[in-house]
């Protein structure tokens, strides 16, 4: 098999998945992670999902800041403080249409459908703004947030001339208007190398011109956030969403804006605001004695605040309304802590290989006949066992996902702070943002709403980051030692022949650069679009003083822009989704979330089968690849790039990988045809406990294991016994697990079974994919996953 990977790693999408959770729970074993395209919910568990899905739309609307003057604003913290003082012993969640989100992506401008919106939605406003304390989300609020969600930050600074859709619709229209596009075709196929594929469009710039500027389309963008600063916006708001996050009853969160506000060093004046916010989250969490110094030196601060005598009075009377109700009474035991959940990264079983930097050294690379690259045990790997830990050579946030997570590393914010540039992203902490500003977002960050376009495809943010790792610097320097030439042929060993015996990094970019592109196998339409965007990219490049300022060659930025094409085919067949579970309460698996894109060089050597023997989960951005069978020494590993065997019929999936990776699949699984689990009537199959008989039976759970030459004796009754305890053993395990009981000893106890399972179980049986898919939620769990509370 080829070296051809996998872009986009689906979660095991399973139409069949409902028999298999069937015959779980006849094992008392609850199995929770059910596709989302076939199994149905029922209507109280829709209910949830629909609720659950609109709190956090209400909570992610509080993020998006449409703008106050500052007396509003103070206006709206006062009526915020006011309406939270009835309720401090009350648990209610509560909204105010004068609640507005904090950070927006814009100041100056609004596009015409978010003014459009905006007016919409001002009959529910001004009906929220006496909306009663004791209310929580009603209808109005409701919808008042979900049609705020509807605009789109990436898009609120608007040029059409200058985003890929209009750049290609206007290049293919001018270009096939004065030429003959069959001749165009029958052209571009024959080039067989990147570098002419890319001087074969530049060839039309008579006709079209393929340059553009972006100098003005920034303007308003860093205008805005240097006003951030200078009217103190970002306090103002960080205390805003304080007060909602209290209202919330995310204490947690509220206390990271107080703090954080108060870290700013803001006018004196108005500190008192983040003192009485503090004051407020330690008394809803029975920390009175400290509430009641946050108290004190909120009213302390009152004293010196610029506010007129009126709004000092009605506020000092708030805050000793609650200051009197905790004062002198002993903190609550056992009161609500910051719990915050720190994912481990655990460490590659067998020690560290010496050449595959992020795998054990239990693996090796072969190469074999067909000259294909594969990773093969040199002894044997036992289930759980670590096989590779690795962190991407780069990654990319998914545009759905920039409203609520951390661009740099992935991670849900709590508080978020917003990039003080071009202010449409935001980070979850001052370190991140350094990081990023460090790295890639200091340039990205000017182009961000032209790379995120929805009609450009996922890879592209990805593919604009590895060239910005890779600098131009460090091109010159590859291209002058021919480690890298875009001019030889797709085919050239150049590009796809590594030497094993030296270290392979993920950090070393050749080990990204090699990557398979299938260049050869790619049909014009394919091919011809990639080029396009590559032409884009570089001008976005180019745009962000990619190449420094020096005067460059139109040879450079050929070569350039040939190395961006050949990352947009090896990003579709080597990119990986990066996923978190969503969970409920009692860590039954709901679903599977696509947090963004990355490139992982090493794990890439890894080759597909329907029936693998690894699977993989992601701790922050480190993918971390496990056993799920046993892998004898000299056995290839093998991951899944699409679809498990019992999940969908093999015409589909063969016909999947071809379309996606371009190779005709040759494993186990398809070549035998083994069914789907809704076809499969077996549930188990064991060979005969009798050393003498070499027949295997078929035991479907239920009645005696009967042999077609034995019958049923000792051996089987005692076979029989043995199985049905490691079972029960099995589901009490995966049962304190998730209750967070005797963690080690439950892993190890479910490790145990599945070799156990392995050792005596003979594929394809219904029971090894249900067992297979307990164990590995037993590791889903260590990984990404975020809890939904449901009552």
């Amino acid at each position: 098999m080829s070296t051809e990977k996998r872009s986009i790693q689906n979660a095991e999408t399973n139409e069949n998945l409902s028999h298999c959770d069937k015959e779980a729970q006849k094992l008392g074993v609850k199995m929770k992670a059910k596709s989302r395209q076939t199994n149905k919910p029922s209507n109280r568990e829709r209910s949830n999902q629909t609720n659950e899905k609109k709190f956090e739309e209400a909570e992610t609307f509080f993020k998006k800041a449409k703008h106050h003057t500052s007396e509003e604003r103070q206006t709206d913290e006062d009526s915020l403080a006011q309406q939270l003082s009835t309720l401090s012993t009350s648990n209610q969640s509560v909204c105010s249409s004068s609640i507005q989100p904090l950070f927006s992506s814009e100041r100056d401008s609004k596009s015409s459908d978010e003014q459009n919106v905006l007016e919409s939605v001002k009959p529910y406003a001004s009906n929220l703004e006496d909306t009663s304390p004791k209310t929580s989300f009603d209808a109005y609020q409701k919808e008042l947030c979900e049609k705020i969600l509807k605009t789109d930050p990436l898009l609120s600074i608007r040029d059409s001339k200058i985003y890929f859709t209009q750049f290609q619709s206007n290049f293919c229209h001018k270009v096939i208007k004065e030429l003959n596009s069959a001749n165009i075709k029958n052209e571009f196929l024959k080039i067989n190398n990147d570098y002419d594929r890319i001087r074969y469009i530049l060839q039309f710039e008579k006709f079209v011109n393929l340059k553009f500027s972006i100098t003005k389309h920034n303007y308003k963008s860093e205008k805005f956030a240097s006003a951030l600063e200078k009217d103190f916006y970002i306090h103002n708001r960080l205390m805003k969403r304080a007060w909602i996050n209290i209202m919330l009853l995310k204490f947690d969160e509220a206390r990271e804006d107080a703090y954080r506000s108060l870290q700013y060093h803001f006018d004196p004046s108005v500190m008192w605001n983040s003192y009485e916010v503090l004051g407020h989250c330690y008394a809803k969490i029975g920390k009175h004695n400290t509430a009641e110094g946050f108290f004190s030196q909120a009213l302390e601060r009152l004293k010196k605040s610029n506010l007129d005598q009126k709004r000092k009075t009605v506020t000092e009377m708030r805050i000793n309304s609650i200051f009197k109700k905790i004062k002198g009474r002993k903190d609550i035991e056992g009161a609500a802590k910051n719990i915050t959940e720190v994912l481990t990264t655990p460490q590659v079983s067998y020690g560290v290989n010496k050449t595959l930097i992020c795998a054990t050294d239990a693996v090796e690379v072969k190469i074999n006949e067909k000259t294909d690259i594969g990773l093969y045990a040199t002894k044997d790997i036992y289930p759980g066992d670590v096989i590779m830990v690795e962190n991407p050579y780069a990654s990319a946030l998914y545009r759905e996902n920039i409203e609520t997570r951390c661009i740099n590393c992935f991670k849900r914010f709590k508080s978020s702070i917003p990039c003080d540039t071009c202010t449409r992203v935001w980070f979850c902490s001052e370190e991140c943002l350094m990081e990023a500003k460090a790295g890639f977002h200091s340039s990205e960050c000017k182009v961000l709403h032209l790379l995120y376009d929805k009609n450009i495809g996922r890879m592209t943010p990805l593919v604009f980051r590895i060239l910005l790792r890779l600098t131009w610097e460090n091109i010159k320097s590859l291209r002058k030692s021919r480690k890298i030439d875009t001019t030889l042929p797709d085919s050239h060993p150049l590009h796809m022949n590594f030497d094993f015996e030296e270290k392979y990094s993920t950090d070393d970019y050749l080990t990204t650069y090699k990557l398979v592109t299938n260049a050869q196998k790619r049909n014009f339409g394919d091919l011809f679009e990639r080029t396009i965007i590559a032409v884009y990219l570089n001008q976005c490049l180019k745009e962000v003083d990619f190449y420094k300022g020096n005067n460059v060659s139109s040879d450079d930025e050929i070569f350039v822009s040939s190395l961006i094409l050949r990352h947009l085919q090896n990003s579709s067949c080597n990119a990986h989704n990066i996923v978190e579970f969503f969970v409920r309460d009692n860590l039954d698996i709901i679903s599977v979330h696509y947090l963004g894109i990355s490139i992982y060089p090493t794990i890439s050597l890894i080759n597909n089968s329907c029936n693998p023997n690894v699977f993989k989960y992601y701790v922050g951005k480190d993918s971390v690849i496990r056993a799920t069978n046993i892998i004898r020494k000299g056995e290839q590993i093998l991951d899944n790039y699409s679809h498990a065997y019992d999940t969908m019929r093999r015409e589909s999936r063969r016909n999947f990988l071809k379309n996606q990776y371009m190779f005709h699949c040759g494993c186990i699984a398809c070549e035998e045809n083994w069914p789907i689990f809704e076809d499969n009537k077996v549930y188990m199959k064991l060979a005969c406990p009798e050393e003498q008989c070499d027949q295997v039976i078929e035991y479907d759970g239920k009645e005696k294991m009967n042999c077609p030459s034995c019958g049923f004796n000792k051996k089987h009754e005692h076979l029989l016994k043995e199985i049905k305890s490691k079972i029960k053993d099995f589901e009490h395990s995966f049962h304190s697990l998730k209750c967070g009981l005797e963690k080690e000893a439950a892993i190890t106890t479910i490790k145990n079974f599945q070799m156990y399972s392995n050792k005596n179980f003979i594929p394809p049986a219904r029971c090894l994919r249900i067992f297979q898919k307990i164990f590995k939620e037993s590791f889903y769990l260590q990984g990404n996953i975020f809890r939904i509370h449901t009552k």
